[in-house]
């Protein structure tokens, strides 16, 4: 980490039981590798995100990247053969010529691959990606105000959006938002209920969302655990000291969405 909280580049852990981790190394150098910036580094890289591209039979690593103040907000994006790298730079960008800061994606089981990010700050935005994933095709779907966003979608007509409010590195409660469609394509989102509840809860445990990642089961249960970054902006060591929290999220048994669960039921984890 550099200082301004500006991150040099990107590591890879690996796990098989998502307790117990392995450093796989230093997978991407932005100093060294980001070259077709507008400015000299040092960069700031946020949220990397990797999928794998079975039509292409490559990982794609696509990340916010941006100057230290904010001046050049997009999307960098770099390929590898195999996951653990090495992954070579292909360019950064604006999605669809628009500014892009906070980011996430969604990957249908048939490989579509979606963009999702915040756009000037202004609202939500979703694009479907290219083929090779490295490239958007235009404004598909749109959503509130917000940063942070991640979907997920447990049933063929349901997609859910989780999102946080614009507070900078201050937690703030969650969002969330539901569009029942076939397809993310013309996606129509409806505001939830805020999906945590209680002390503590209802800041995510002074987190926010960075994806949610749906654990199946070898019964085929799915399991969906909300990741958040836990910037700890006022704590010791202020943001470069941040940490994550994972906790999983469950159906509401009124059928109107799904919550963070509470603490002292399925437990947390935080690392």
């Amino acid at each position: 980490m550099l200082g301004d909280f500006l991150s040099d580049g990107i590591n890879l852990y690996s796990s098989s039981d998502l307790q117990s981790w392995t450093f796989e190394g230093l997978i991407f150098n932005g100093t060294r590798q980001m070259n077709d910036m507008p400015l000299d580094p040092p960069y700031r890289i946020e949220r990397p995100k990797i999928l794998y591209n079975a039509a292409y039979s490559q990982y794609v690593l696509l990340f916010h990247a941006d100057t230290p103040t904010f001046s050049y907000p997009a999307v960098g994006v770099a390929v590898a053969e195999d996951i653990r790298g090495p992954y070579t730079w292909m360019r950064a960008f604006k999605p669809d010529g628009l500014n892009s800061y906070d980011m996430g994606f969604f990957q249908e089981p048939d490989g579509t691959a979606f963009l999702v990010r915040s756009i000037n700050n202004d609202f939500l935005g979703i694009s479907q990606l290219t083929p090779n994933y490295t490239d958007t095709t235009g404004l598909i779907s749109v959503a509130p105000r917000g940063e942070g966003p991640s979907i997920f979608k447990p049933t063929a007509q349901d997609y859910y959006l989780m999102a946080s409010h614009l507070t900078y590195w201050n937690p703030n409660p969650p969002m969330m938002f539901h569009a029942s469609a076939g397809s993310l394509r013309g996606a129509s989102w409806h505001s939830l209920t805020a999906p945590a509840w209680g002390e503590g809860a209802n800041i995510t445990y002074n987190s926010q969302s960075s994806f949610v990642f749906p654990l199946e089961f070898a019964d085929g249960t799915v399991l969906y655990i909300y990741m958040g970054d836990r910037w700890n902006f006022l704590g010791p060591g202020s943001v470069e000291n941040a940490t994550y929290v994972w906790l999983p999220l469950l159906p509401k048994e009124d059928g109107t969405g799904y919550t963070l669960q509470k603490l002292d039921r399925l437990g947390w984890m935080a690392c």
